[in-house]
């Protein structure tokens, strides 16, 4: 936002649509070369207001990596399932109302390989509960 108020670009849109979240940003011409005419038009020049140094790059390049600490909805509910949980405690972690659908997206996928139940004789019991399956 700052680069492009620097460069009086138009200010980029963004639009959250969980779990994606999209950016769009004007430039004064399209990557294929032309004025781009669906785009605002803006007449300033392009002038950089500084040099890139490595130290540009090297931030850039470090928030890419870093975002292998993102902690995902899936992490979530292995971190909660450290104890055995139900599935109502883990949607209500997660703010979901939808049982089923926690169930569907969070836990059935990972059962044998990183959750598992606490009655595994009676999966639909109402008493079922789940839990890291410690390494």
């Amino acid at each position: 936002m700052e680069s492009c108020r620097e460069q009086v670009l138009p200010t980029p849109e963004i639009k959250v649509v969980p779990p994606f979240v999209n950016l769009t940003i004007w430039f004064n011409y399209s990557l294929a070369g032309g004025v781009k005419a669906s785009a605002p038009q803006v007449k300033v020049p392009y002038t950089p207001s500084h040099t890139p140094s490595d130290d540009d790059f090297t931030s850039s390049h470090n928030e890419i990596h870093n975002q292998a600490n993102i902690i995902t909805p899936q992490d979530k509910v292995f971190e909660f399932c450290k104890s055995p949980k139900s599935i109502v405690e883990i949607a209500e972690m997660l703010g979901v109302n939808d049982r089923r659908w926690v169930r569907k997206k969070y836990i059935a996928p990972y059962i044998g390989t990183k959750l598992q139940m606490t009655i595994p004789d009676k999966p639909n019991s109402q008493n079922q509960k789940y839990v890291i399956i410690k390494d």
